[in-house]
């Protein structure tokens, strides 16, 4: 028999306060030499009340731009521009991908309540080495989109709205009402 006191947790309360419940097991794991004691929690699942879509943009020099236009992670080029300009596998580079993440990890929280509709850029950087200069490729390789996905996805997993990813062809040419797709239509 362990003691474990679970309730006096600072992590454990603001879950139970956010509806998650504890399953009845816990389980106990040895890993390196130390001990570690995982509690199973769930949460069921109750969709959010909103009739509201919310388009996001990602970008380099803003984190994101949503469908009404506001801006949200500005400090996000200088952020990636400072891990950068630290050496490969420092401590330094470390440290500011972490703080990079946690920026991006407070500025997810802002979005409001709606459901997401975000392009989906993945593979952006690959096998571009003659087609873009290399300050682009060095500015994109410390990009944080697969995480900024990921974040929305679980945030709007929790807030419990929809997180839907569109192919990025036509998106900025083409109208959000008719669908109607014109090089002019900016």
């Amino acid at each position: 028999s362990i003691a474990c006191p679970l309730k006096h947790h600072r992590h454990y309360n603001e879950l139970i306060a956010k509806n998650f419940s504890r399953i009845g097991s816990v389980r106990l794991a040895l890993y390196n030499g130390n001990l570690y004691l995982d509690v199973l929690l769930t949460k069921v699942f109750r969709p959010a009340k909103t009739d509201k879509t919310l388009g996001i943009d990602a970008g380099i020099k803003k984190l994101m731009v949503d469908s009404d236009g506001t801006q949200y992670g500005l400090d996000i080029e200088r952020l990636i521009d400072k891990a950068n300009r630290k050496q490969h596998k420092s401590k330094a580079l470390y440290r500011s991908l972490a703080e990079r993440d946690a920026y991006v990890n407070r500025t997810v929280k802002q979005l409001p309540v709606a459901n997401y509709v975000i392009e989906d850029l993945r593979g952006l950087g690959k096998n571009t080495k003659k087609r873009l200069s290399k300050a682009f490729r060095s500015k994109v390789h410390r990009w944080t989109y697969a995480q900024l996905l990921n974040r929305i996805e679980l945030h709007a997993e929790v807030v419990g709205v929809q997180c839907q990813r569109v192919a990025p062809a036509y998106t900025s040419q083409g109208c959000s009402e008719c669908g109607f797709v014109h090089k002019s239509n900016r």
